[in-house]
């Protein structure tokens, strides 16, 4: 059950049990909590870092490690391939996170722009 809900059964199980329906009402609080512009680029920057030192060395590690065990040009090959794909997406994430970023800086200066024309008086007269 959410914190929101009454615990007490339902009016349609109060009725069915031949119990009197008693409406509540809660007062329910709405607590916006979205993460910040900022945390989304950082956490982007991570992910694209994480690839960077850790899932794309252990591709290497994995090919070395075939190499050495003999596993065969098709193993090898489905390996650089993946290796391969995961640094494309790799790169495509990373400008997609640039671009973002560029995108955003040009909306935040058209905001800033409009507040600041919304604080001249001429901004609310006709011409």
């Amino acid at each position: 059950m959410s914190e929101n809900t009454p615990d007490s059964a339902g009016p349609s199980q109060a009725a069915a049990s031949g119990g009197t329906a008693t409406a509540t009402q809660q007062a329910v609080q709405v607590v916006v909590d979205l993460p910040s512009f900022e945390g989304d680029v950082a956490a982007m920057r991570a992910h694209t870092t994480f690839v960077d030192t850790v899932v794309l060395p252990h591709y290497e590690g994995l090919l070395n490690a075939a190499r050495r065990a003999g596993m065969g040009e098709e193993m090898l090959a489905r390996l650089a391939q993946g290796q391969e794909a995961v640094a494309m997406a790799r790169t495509q994430v990373a400008h997609a996170t640039d671009a973002v970023v560029r995108l955003n800086a040009a909306v935040a200066q058209a905001h800033a722009d409009a507040a600041a024309a919304a604080t001249k008086k001429s901004y609310y007269t006709a011409d």
